[in-house]
């Protein structure tokens, strides 16, 4: 499999930077450089095939946009981000818009590769694919987030439904809390909350919370976090 890779950042080191990570990488048969979003998508649209590869900044809106404009005016066409590892705000955002991918800034061929070639796999079987429950796609082709722990890479299959109770569990709420905030009953809660549970590898809310921020899926826990770390499970 070989794929045209259209890279658009608006930093010329960036757009530097993806290009030399891309044409690395086996089965990536050409990169081309968009200098702005219009050429971005005009790129793109010339063939298809193409795969959309868009750098992303901490609290950058305005690369969000251009993921979004991306997804609506050529829907026919994969797209991942590129952004820093410390920054899962971003990347959640950017999944949730729709995006199928993420890589690292300092992602080596090797994984850069596998997950290239994963998001097209699954892109081509299904274009709604790697948008399911607001998913990243990981290097093995199977729906989750994928996050680094202590150098290793970890994939975990956890759904934009389980990320919003996880999100609640942070701010402390209980589980009728994060349902009438969700307009979810509290045996939905309960439910999600146990499947979340199972795939931190992990007992109880405030466990959850501490892995989850150990594992980067939640930003830096302010000083004085709201988490009830004494609440009962089922709450």
């Amino acid at each position: 499999m070989s794929h045209v890779c259209v890279v658009h950042d608006d930093r010329p080191w960036a757009r530097h930077h993806i290009g030399q990570m891309l044409v690395a990488v086996p089965g990536v048969r050409r990169v081309v450089m968009a200098e702005n979003v219009d050429d971005l998508v005009r790129r793109l649209t010339e063939e298809p095939g193409r795969v959309a590869v868009l750098g992303t900044r901490r609290a950058e809106p305005e690369d969000l946009e251009t993921v979004h404009r991306v997804l609506a005016t050529c829907p026919g066409v994969p797209v991942v981000v590129v952004g820093a590892r410390d920054d899962p705000a971003t990347v959640r955002v950017a999944v949730a818009t729709g995006a199928c991918g993420f890589l690292r800034w300092d992602a080596s061929a090797d994984v850069t590769a596998t997950l290239l070639h994963a998001t097209v796999r699954a892109w081509a079987v299904s274009p709604q694919a790697g948008r399911m429950d607001g998913a990243l796609l990981d290097g093995s082709g199977s729906l989750g987030t994928v996050v680094l722990h202590r150098g290793v890479q970890v994939s975990l299959r956890i759904s934009r439904r389980e990320m919003q109770v996880l999100d609640g569990m942070c701010e402390g709420m209980s589980n009728a809390q994060i349902g009438r905030e969700l307009y979810l009953s509290n045996n939905t809660v309960k439910s999600l909350a146990r499947r979340l549970f199972t795939k931190l590898g992990v007992h109880e809310r405030a466990h959850a919370v501490a892995r989850a921020y150990r594992l980067g899926l939640l930003a830096s826990a302010p000083e004085g976090s709201r988490v009830r770390t004494s609440a009962p499970t089922g709450s």
